[in-house]
């Protein structure tokens, strides 16, 4: 496709420089071809003619008028007509889309893009004698060399040539044909589902690994691949173990010397020649695998050969035989094809060699079925081979699932007629036996021929294990899903993985080892990782076809959502019925793994299959859950709307703001953290993405689980109220909303103070509990654990919200050690003694453990402190008034060191030539300059003047303005002597308080301000408290 596009380019650019030589020729003729037909342009006979965007082309006719225009068009019938000969350049062609090229990109820009990616993806690395890594271009390969072979040799190995006589030989013919089938119908299951992955999207490396990540995500990616990398280290362990008994059985001298290291020994030393020509590079490893696959090829061909020739050869007498070494040997014999059919148990007059135990045939069993079956299964893996290749094919599609369906073919009938041969030709305890190697004694025309090639295949396939798991475990940890190893293994852009080389050799080795020349050892636990494998592989294969999701368009049809879980099944039954102790390892193992990536690996995005599963769950029980359903009081819990403050780099200015909403989490509710950026959407997208990344990452920090929500606009307290109003979706629409408590410059003013108690207002008119949280600077992290009393001050019953967050909060480990104490208000007609067992009763039945105080509120004296503070807050009312100020104004002089930064005043400085207003100049004379540089916040506070005068309706309405009062009016004292004198029994008890929550007083004064100070005046020396206000609907209750 490159290189068509090339061709194209390069022919139109020829074209081009033709036609710029020709000049008006006929080239250049054929270079205008987009001429404009006449255009009708219908408009009314009374409205002027439209001037043209196009460009008129200037031409000389014969005949015509020597105008200015040459043919201008005429007019008839309300129709423009226009010149024949227009023309537009051809770049304008698509003029209606060249604005939006900023936000997308042309197709045949695209297209170059994507053919020059292709070929940087199927470009491999050739490592030269020098380790320097030279790209050149993949050839692609077919199915043949590409899939069929290298399935192939991988599922061909030591089993075939050293097990399954022997498995024949205890279970029979039936039996392990029953078993290679069902080995087969877990391959080709699994085949059908990977067929399906590896068709729908390009596999450039990690093989399984990389299909399982990408369909399941990094925590079932990370464990499987970790599973299939052991899996890999272990077959190399087995494939030289193999090698070990076939030399052993030929050569007994090797192994004579110690019963109990010599095998080990020899292992050792068979995996150092292995690793070290594997870390010779590629081409040396690519040189023994062509080795091992002859090898492998050849030894098969003479073994039938062998099988076909046996009825001329044996049995053989004593005299061609005096060793004995044939006996048991019949060739095609009727009598022992019979006797292997089903194998009769018991024991035989015949031993092995001289000197051993007679052969003994155990008896049928299901047990001895299942362990028969976990030594074979290593014998068919190996089928993604042609996978892991998917980049180098030249048709996928094609290639993967013919070529290994080919492959498991050619293999699974080569068990077969092996196992039938064997059953035919060789009596049932001489198939028993390991010494001398029953495969290598039937090969034609010499066992040592047999001998040889076991050994090469063995120690072929043992490289390739080498050389495979390296670059699995190197694919791995390029994703970063495990930080612990990639410290040590740090990534390489080329070269040979050493480091992951010797991690794999190092667990062969244990294996080694633990196997000590014997293969019935390792087989099993190899069985187990790669079943798990395959398993996952169908599961992602699952997810994707019962979904539906819309990428998912494999090449490859044949396949279904039953095929994939019939193999799921039948790989996870297999697993736990082989050997359920090491079935449960691996998946113990497993899970480990997903927990260690699922908190501490990378949370990479791949847009795996679990990801649509939990959209498709979520979504299907939110569209269950009725929105218009009264919810019950035994299922409330706060879903919490917070609204966090951000500083100049959109960054939240304080994570323990996060830290409070994460200590709630026990209540396992809904939690959105939301902020307001001044301005519009479209000049502050950037600062949004930015701020909604900063709050996701304060969320994680802080273990708070929740959502990020950012908006932009240039009112922030209309923001705030339409956020409030549609923050959720369906039943999940948040019932709290939390914010924090404002600073004393903003509580003297009137503007702020307006706009702040219309927000509570606002969430309790829709029914919102309201948590207003102070002191958010002194509020645990979440390292911290505190200790003391958490104290409840209730005031008022508005639905047992008072009671339930602490609670909440006390089943964190921040608040674990604080214990709960009530208190409560008795007047003066109540009797506090009644009054406090009855909250003891009622405390014990809604089985919360607190202390009970009843605090009775006679003082009717009204302090100095009162006093003030009343002459304070009336007074300022009576200036106001007096100096005849616009409510604007007033809230402008409220604070003096808030200036509003327009006209000519910006950030409390005065420029030259500007006038100022007769109530900022006495402000400026009497109280001194204003505070250089004002507040951001405070700037992002003002609106325009259209709501400025929608304000200063409002506050028309409030009738504050109505005339002057008394200086000590009765409802203002009345406030001020309450909330003085119930935060002053609030301290008195807060000693050992590590937190106080109080009832947030409702509004019953007109002004928004005086509001703020009650409240302000209620909670003032209080380290950390919340003031909480329920929705008066009941969050608890002592009923089952």
């Amino acid at each position: 496709v490159a290189k068509d596009l090339a061709a194209d380019e390069e022919a139109s650019e020829a074209r081009r420089k033709k036609g710029r030589k020709k000049g008006r020729g006929k080239d250049r003729e054929s270079d205008d071809a987009h001429t404009v037909p006449t255009l009708m342009v219908e408009r009314a006979p009374d409205e002027p003619a439209p001037r043209s965007a196009l460009r008129t082309k200037r031409t000389t006719q014969e005949g015509s008028g020597s105008g200015a225009g040459g043919d201008t068009g005429d007019l008839k019938d309300g129709l423009l007509r226009l010149p024949k000969h227009v023309t537009i350049s051809a770049s304008d062609t698509m003029a209606l889309y060249r604005g939006e090229q900023s936000m997308g990109t042309r197709i045949a820009d695209y297209l170059r893009e994507h053919s020059n990616d292709m070929q940087l993806l199927t470009q491999v690395d050739e490592v030269e004698e020098d380790n320097a890594a030279r790209k050149t271009p993949a050839s692609k390969l077919s199915t043949l060399m590409g899939v069929y072979i290298p399935c192939v040799q991988n599922i061909f190995g030591v089993v075939l040539f050293l097990e399954l006589a022997a498995i024949v030989g205890e279970i029979g013919i039936i039996y392990t044909m029953l078993i290679i089938l069902l080995c087969t119908a877990c391959t080709v299951l699994t085949t059908l589902s990977m067929s399906a992955i590896a068709t729908n999207g390009l596999v450039p490396g990690g093989g399984s690994y990389y299909m399982i990540s990408r369909s399941l995500g990094p925590e079932f990616g990370g464990a499987v691949g970790i599973l299939f990398f052991l899996g890999t280290s272990i077959a190399a362990s087995m494939y030289i173990t193999g090698v070990v008994q076939a030399a052993a059985a030929q050569w007994p001298v090797l192994v004579n010397w110690s019963q109990e290291w010599s095998r080990r020994v020899l292992g050792t030393v068979v995996l150092a020649a292995g690793s070290a020509i594997v870390g010779g590079g590629v081409r040396t490893a690519t040189i023994f695998g062509n080795l091992s696959l002859g090898a492998v090829i050849t030894v098969i061909l003479l073994l039938f050969a062998g099988f076909f020739s046996s009825g001329a050869i044996y049995p053989m007498s004593e005299e061609d035989d005096p060793l004995g070494v044939t006996r048991g040997i019949t060739g095609w014999s009727s009598e022992t094809l019979a006797q292997n059919v089903f194998a009769e148990p018991g024991v035989v007059d015949y031993s092995c060699s001289p000197g051993e135990a007679p052969a003994e045939i155990p008896v049928m069993s299901i047990s001895l079925f299942f362990v028969k079956l976990a030594l074979f299964f290593p014998s068919v893996t190996g089928i993604m081979a042609g996978s892991n290749r998917s980049d180098a094919l030249a048709d996928p599609s094609k290639s993967i699932p013919i070529g290994t369906l080919g492959a498991i073919l050619t293999t699974t009938t080569t068990y077969l007629l092996a196992t039938l041969f064997f059953g035919w030709t060789i009596e049932s305890w001489r198939l028993l036996c390991k010494s001398p190697v029953v495969a290598a004694q039937m090969v034609w025309p010499s066992k040592f021929i047999g001998i040889v090639g076991i050994i090469l295949s063995s120690f072929g396939a043992g490289i390739q294990s080498l050389f495979g798991a390296p670059r699995l475990l190197s694919a791995i940890l390029k994703d970063g899903v495990l930080p612990a190893l990639s410290r040590f293994f740090p990534s390489k852009t080329s070269g040979e993985p050493l480091r992951e080389l010797g991690l794999t050799a190092f667990i062969a080795w244990v294996f080694i080892v633990i196997g000590n020349g014997d293969l019935t050892v390792i087989l099993p636990i190899q069985t187990m990782f790669f079943l798990l494998c395959y398993a996952f592989v169908n599961v992602a294969c699952f997810l994707f076809s019962f979904l539906k999701l819309p990428n998912w368009r494999p090449s490859w049809r044949y396949y279904s959502v039953w095929s994939a879980l019939a193999g799921l099944i039948l790989s996870f039954s297999m697993m736990f019925i082989a050997n359920w102790a090491i079935a449960l390892v691996s998946v113990v193992i497993a899970t480990a793994i997903w927990i260690y990536i699922h908190y501490r690996g990378a949370q990479a995005n791949w847009g795996d299959g679990l990801r649509g599963a939990k959209v498709q769950m979520a979504r299907a029980t939110l569209l269950s859950v009725d929105p218009m359903e009264v919810v019950h009081t035994k299922n409330w819990r706060p879903q919490v709307l917070a609204f966090a403050a951000v500083d100049e780099d959109n960054a939240p200015r304080d994570a323990r703001f996060f830290c409070l909403l994460s200590q709630l989490k026990k209540a396992q509710g809904l939690t959105i953290v939301a902020t307001v950026l001044r301005g519009t959407a479209r000049k502050r997208a950037p600062d949004i993405r930015v701020a909604v990344e900063f709050l996701n990452k304060t969320m994680h920090r802080s273990g708070l689980r929740g959502f990020a929500e950012v908006i932009a606009s240039e009112s922030k307290w209309d923001a705030i109220d339409h956020l409030i109003q549609h923050s959720g979706l369906g039943a999940l629409e948040p019932n709290t909303v939390l914010l924090g408590w404002p600073s004393d410059r903003h509580i003297q003013s009137r503007r702020f103070a307006a706009k702040y108690v219309q927000t509570l207002q606002t969430a309790i008119g829709l029914g919102k509990t309201v948590v207003v949280a102070r002191g958010i600077d002194n509020f645990p992290g979440n390292t911290e654990y505190m200790s003391g009393t958490i104290d409840i001050w209730w005031i008022l019953h508005d639905g047992g919200v008072l009671l339930m967050l602490p609670y909440l909060l006390q089943q964190h480990r921040v608040w674990r050690n604080c214990k709960l104490r009530l208190f409560t208000v008795a007047y003066l007609l109540d009797n506090s003694l009644k009054m406090e067992r009855d909250l003891k009763a009622y405390l014990a039945q809604l089985r919360i453990e607190a202390e009970v105080h009843v605090i009775e509120m006679s003082d009717t004296q009204i302090s100095d402190y009162v006093q003030q503070k009343t002459i304070q807050i009336t007074h300022r009312r009576q200036r106001y008034e007096k100096l005849g100020l616009k409510k604007s104004e007033a809230a402008e002089a409220l604070y003096i060191g808030q200036a509003k930064p327009s006209g000519g005043v910006k950030g409390g400085n005065v420029e030259e030539g500007t006038e100022l207003s007769p109530m900022r100049k006495a402000l400026r004379g009497g109280a001194g300059k204003a505070r250089q540089g004002g507040d951001e916040e405070g700037e992002q506070d003002d609106d325009d003047e259209e709501e400025e005068e929608q304000e200063q309706e409002e506050d028309s309405d409030e009738g504050e303005g109505a005339g002057v009062h008394d200086l000590l009016q009765d409802a203002t004292l009345r406030h001020v002597h309450s909330a003085a004198l119930l935060n002053t029994k609030i301290r008195e008890q807060a000693q050992d308080a590590a937190l106080v929550l109080v009832n947030l007083p409702s509004k019953s004064v007109k002004s928004n301000f005086e509001y703020l100070e009650y409240v302000n005046t209620l909670s003032e020396g209080v380290d950390r408290m919340l003031l909480i206000r329920g929705s008066g609907k009941e969050v608890i209750t002592e009923y089952l």
